[in-house]
């Protein structure tokens, strides 16, 4: 059991670590981007990875939380609901991508203003849960 927990906390962070990266590349992607057509053909590619991303560290927070016999404190409740939120997000921000109008300037600058909130907020709860896990 102990192997297992071991094992699941390194590819928990690691997922963490890479959804993080990835966020901030997308985010980067979409502030340099001239055209949302090859933007969107790029974030194709890249949804399905961080989603990936965000059920492995579901996946693995579950198993570690099996293997150790974890109580739902609030810390893990709290973490359960920031992965379903994120999990959320990343839906909703591929959504919105497939509904952009390309010829309509107004709204692809309404869709990048929406997902630059977004990919804060992501990247606000992935590190307020590295700060907070000091205080649990």
């Amino acid at each position: 059991m102990n192997e297992m927990y071991s094992l699941s906390i390194e590819i928990h962070l690691g997922a963490i670590a890479a959804f993080a990266l990835l966020s901030v590349y997308n985010g980067y992607s979409l502030y340099k981007s001239n055209d949302i057509k090859t933007y969107s053909v790029s974030m194709r590619m890249y949804v399905p990875i961080s989603l990936m991303l965000l059920i492995s560290m579901f996946f693995t927070g579950i198993v570690m939380m099996a293997s150790k016999w974890l109580p739902f404190d609030w810390f893990n409740v709290l973490m359960i609901l920031a992965n379903i939120n994120l999990i959320a997000f990343e839906i909703y921000r591929y959504q919105r991508l497939k509904k952009v109008d390309p010829r309509d300037e107004k709204s692809v600058q309404n869709y990048r203003d929406i997902i630059f909130k977004i990919f804060t907020s992501e990247l606000f709860i992935i590190i307020s849960f590295y700060i907070l896990k000091d205080f649990r």
